[in-house]
């Protein structure tokens, strides 16, 4: 028995390989996939500020991040303690105590056991809106909607380019 072996030159491989790779991704993208659809409608701005990531406490014990979420233009609460509940707002009941510190009204969070929990939702200068209950709170803790308040990023040390001077 003759077998007979032919050994294709490296150019002739990576020709092929170029054209396998390129009708590859031809026929997995069509003209549709690329296009991008119409733009989302924007959550209701009444409650749209509060959408961010916050820190869940209770009596100072218990610290968690939650993050407030649109979907649908409905507001979902994330959590690693499960899924994604959907919350409620209620902004028809503001109360001003004061010197700046206002109850702008409440957040409904679902409770399989005890159907949900209501949050008052309260301002104070100088500090973005937090939800309260008791002894339990929602604090946030990104930046927020304010300008004022942002992220400093420091570079640690000198860029790096990783093209050659010729």
């Amino acid at each position: 028995m003759h077998i007979e072996v032919r050994v294709l030159p490296r150019r002739s491989v990576a020709v092929a390989a170029v054209f396998v790779a390129l009708t590859s991704l031809a026929l997995a993208q069509t003209p549709n996939e690329l296009l991008s659809g119409p733009k989302p409608p924007d959550a209701p701005a009444d409650w749209k500020r509060f959408v961010g990531v916050y820190e869940y406490s209770n009596n100072g014990r218990h610290k968690h991040s939650v993050i407030i979420l649109e979907r649908n233009q409905r507001p979902y609460m994330r959590s690693s303690s499960g899924p994604d509940k959907e919350i409620h707002f209620d902004l028809t009941s503001p109360y001003d105590f004061g010197q700046g510190y206002r109850r702008l009204g409440l957040m409904f969070v679902p409770d399989p056991a005890k159907g949900s929990w209501s949050y008052e939702i309260v301002e104070q200068p100088g500090a973005a809106p937090y939800f309260t209950y008791l002894m339990e709170s929602y604090v946030r803790t990104d930046a927020g909607v304010d300008p004022a308040h942002f992220f400093r990023i420091t570079r640690l040390g000198p860029w790096r380019s990783s093209a050659r001077r010729h």
